[in-house]
């Protein structure tokens, strides 16, 4: 048996276990996540347990393989591979997924291993919420209540629960699961209701302290771990095609997106509510003489070192466009950068080819 085993595909021998690669490969820096010979759960670990997607279709599966989960308290394992439908979960392969509601068009879904520890089971889960750290929020006392969470990648739906380290408005109580609805939903706000499709809260009176928000997945009855496995997208009610080796999950269609011509955000096909490390290609038109610059959000990039796509870029065989490859973290909303030298483009486009998600 190896002594080891990669969680992230390509750094590690699949047979004798050993490392060839380093982890200074992974975008960000990210360790790589290793299995020992150690007894006993390990905050991180993960082998195997990758997803695969048929395009345009409602089902999925995953692979065999182990992880701890998000707490590193036990060890959720596959034998076998796993499928999965959209419909409310039940236990066992080939039965629905949904940890509530119905299915929800166009959204982002996040998969979950889930563990039962009276009979030692595991299975899979997905819900809308990508069970984030918790983040610092602001709220308003208004009717309705605003919560600001810069790049928070919440959805329609998505069940968020808040805490403080003094008092909520009141209206809103601490510990309590909420949902986000589409009133006042942009990339850096959101409102909630206390049922899914609800109306929006209103508040009142004082707050004080520091609050925080969690977007955690709901479990099953007797279930009581989790380890967060990947994402996938929904266009209409089916999936795009996807396939995921360790940390990286590669479309198996491409789409394509338009992006700003001047300095701003570019929304990047790649799962909100986690930080991922997405590539693609990027196109200008070859009348445009501007370089651009694909950069993680935050990131100081001065005007004059956009780099010019134009140069060493693939060219395509009737000339009129020019791109180039990027690859750059996003954030929780799914957004970079964009930084274009000179003037604004006649066209950007990009297409998001795969992204890194350690899966912690």
């Amino acid at each position: 048996m190896a002594d080891r085993l990669g969680a992230v595909s390509g750094l590690f021998d699949d047979v004798t276990g050993r490392l060839v690669g380093l982890a200074s490969e992974i975008p960000g820096g990210h360790d790589p996540l290793i299995f020992g010979t150690d007894s006993g759960p390990t905050l991180g670990n993960i082998a195997g347990l990758d997803l695969s997607i048929t395009n345009a279709t409602t089902a999925f599966s995953i692979s065999a393989g182990q992880a701890t989960d998000s707490t590193g308290a036990v060890t959720l394992s596959l034998n076998a591979t796993m499928g999965k439908v959209m419909t409310a979960w039940a236990v066992g392969a080939g039965n629905g997924s949904l940890d509530e509601g119905t299915v929800a068009a166009n959204a982002w879904y996040f998969i979950f291993g889930i563990y039962r520890d009276d009979l030692e089971t595991t299975d899979i889960l997905t819900s809308l919420c990508p069970n984030t750290d918790a983040q610092v929020v602001t709220m308003t006392q208004a009717s309705p209540c605003v919560v600001s969470e810069t790049g928070h990648g919440r959805q329609v739906n998505s069940r968020v629960i808040f805490s403080t380290t003094g008092a909520l408005y009141t209206g809103l109580t601490a510990g309590v699961p909420y949902y986000v609805v589409a009133a006042n939903l942009t990339a850096d706000t959101y409102s909630v209701s206390d049922t899914r499709g609800g109306t929006a809260i209103n508040t009142t009176g004082t707050q004080s302290g520091v609050q925080s928000v969690t977007c955690p997945p709901k479990l099953p009855t007797g279930y009581t771990h989790f380890r967060y496995l990947g994402a996938a997208r929904l266009y209409g009610s089916t999936f795009a095609g996807l396939k995921s080796a360790g940390s990286r999950f590669t479309w198996t269609q491409q789409y394509v997106s338009n992006g700003p011509t001047t300095n701003g955000f570019l929304t990047l096909l790649a799962p909100p509510g986690v930080r991922a490390y997405a590539s693609g290609t990027l196109t200008v038109s070859s009348s445009d003489i501007s370089g651009v610059t694909i950069a993680s959000p935050g990131t100081t990039v001065a005007t004059n070192e956009a780099y010019p796509v134009g140069v060493n870029a693939i060219v395509s065989t009737i000339d009129t466009f020019v791109g180039g490859w990027f690859e750059a973290e996003a954030d929780r909303a799914s957004r970079v950068s964009v930084v274009v030298q000179q003037g604004p483009l006649s066209l950007l486009q990009v297409v998001t080819h795969s992204w890194v998600d350690p899966r912690r």
